[in-house]
C-alpha cells in the first residue's frame, strides 16, 4: 500500500537457472495492484509466466539487472524504455529472503524523461542559435561572473575559445569611461527592468577599444536567477557616426565663416540654409529666411532669371 500512495508497483521474481546454474530468466511470482495499473497488465495474465515474454521489450533488461542484484547481493537501479508500452520506468532490483528470488519495484517515470527530453531539445536549439549568431551572447550570474559565452562574445573580446570567458567578470572588459553606465545597468536589469538598449566602450584582452550595442534580461539558467546579455559590436558605426560629425562641423564652419552669402535651397525654390553672411547682408533672422523662397530675396525683374 505505501509503494502504490508512492505510484510505485512491486513484483517478485524468482530465477530459472540455465545449465550452469545462472540466472537466464525470471518467472513472475507475484505482482501488486499498482504493477497492474503502471503496466497496463491484469495480474492473471501475468502471474507464472517468464519475465521476458511477460514484459516485452524491458523484459530482458530487467531480468540481467535482477541476475546482477542476485550476484552481488545488492541492489540495482536503472532507467528503461518500452516502446511496446511507450513508457519510460525508473527500477530498483534488489535480492529477496528466499534462494533465488528477487523483487522489483518500479515508478512510471515517462513524463519526466518527457520533460528532459523537451528541455535538451530547448538547449539545443539555444545553442544552436547562439553559436551561429553573430552577435554576442553572455549568460551572468548577479555578480557579474560569466557563466556562459558563445564565440561571437568571445571575439567580441579577441579570444579564440569562449571558455576563457568563463569564471570572469564582465566589468573586467567595460572602459573606464563606461563603468558607471554599464554598472547601474546592470543593477536595473538584477532587479527585472530590462530589455533596453545601451551602449558601452569595452576593452578587449589586448585593450583595444570597441563600442557595443548591448540588450539585457532576467532569465533562469541553471535553476538559478541570471543575466542574458546579446551584444553588438558596434564599433565601425561608431567610427562613420564620428567622421561624418567631424565632417559636418568642419562644412558648418567653412560655412558659417566664409565673406560670401551662402544659401541653400530645394528643386522649388524653398530656402534651406542660410550662412552668418546671408543674415548679415540680407538683414534677415535666420529662421525668417528658411521660411522663403529664393525668389523672395531679390527684386521683381530678376525672380524670373532666378
Amino acid at each position: 500500500q505505501v509503494l502504490e500512495s508512492m505510484g510505485s508497483g512491486f513484483a517478485v521474481l524468482e530465477a530459472v537457472p540455465g545449465d550452469t546454474g545462472e540466472p537466464v530468466d525470471f518467472t513472475i511470482l507475484d505482482v501488486d495492484p499498482a504493477y497492474e495499473s503502471i503496466a497496463g497488465s491484469e495480474r492473471d495474465q501475468i502471474v507464472g509466466r517468464r519475465l521476458t515474454r511477460a514484459v516485452p521489450g524491458l523484459g530482458r533488461v530487467w531480468a540481467e539487472r535482477c541476475a546482477e542484484s542476485l550476484s552481488t547481493g545488492l541492489p540495482v537501479r536503472f532507467e528503461g524504455y518500452n516502446p511496446a508500452w511507450d513508457r519510460w520506468y525508473g527500477i530498483h532490483a534488489g535480492p529477496m529472503p528466499g534462494k533465488n528470488r528477487c523483487a522489483l519495484i518500479f515508478t512510471d517515470i515517462t513524463e519526466r524523461k518527457r520533460a528532459e527530453e523537451a528541455l535538451l531539445a530547448s538547449e539545443e536549439k539555444f545553442r544552436a542559435l547562439v553559436e551561429h549568431s553573430l552577435d554576442g551572447t553572455l549568460i551572468l550570474d548577479l555578480e557579474g561572473k560569466i557563466l556562459f559565452a558563445n564565440h561571437a562574445a568571445a571575439r567580441l573580446a579577441d579570444l579564440e575559445d569562449p571558455g576563457e570567458l568563463l569564471g570572469r567578470n564582465v566589468m573586467e572588459f567595460v572602459a573606464p569611461a563606461s563603468k558607471a553606465d554599464a554598472l547601474r545597468d546592470f543593477e536595473q536589469v538584477a532587479k527585472g527592468i530590462d530589455a533596453y538598449v545601451a551602449s558601452y566602450e569595452v576593452l578587449t584582452t589586448r585593450e583595444e577599444e570597441r563600442w557595443v550595442e548591448s540588450i539585457g534580461k532576467t532569465i533562469l539558467y541553471n535553476g538559478a536567477v541570471s543575466i542574458l546579455i546579446s551584444l553588438r559590436d558596434v564599433t565601425e558605426r561608431r567610427l562613420a557616426e564620428e567622421a561624418l560629425r567631424e565632417s559636418e562641423e568642419k562644412y558648418r564652419t567653412l560655412f558659417d565663416s566664409a565673406s560670401d552669402v551662402i544659401l541653400i535651397h530645394d528643386l522649388e525654390g524653398e530656402l534651406l540654409d542660410a550662412n552668418r553672411v546671408a543674415t548679415e547682408r540680407l538683414g534677415y533672422a535666420r529662421d525668417e529666411l528658411l521660411t522663403m523662397k529664393i525668389v523672395g530675396i531679390v527684386t521683381p525683374e530678376f525672380a524670373a532669371l532666378v
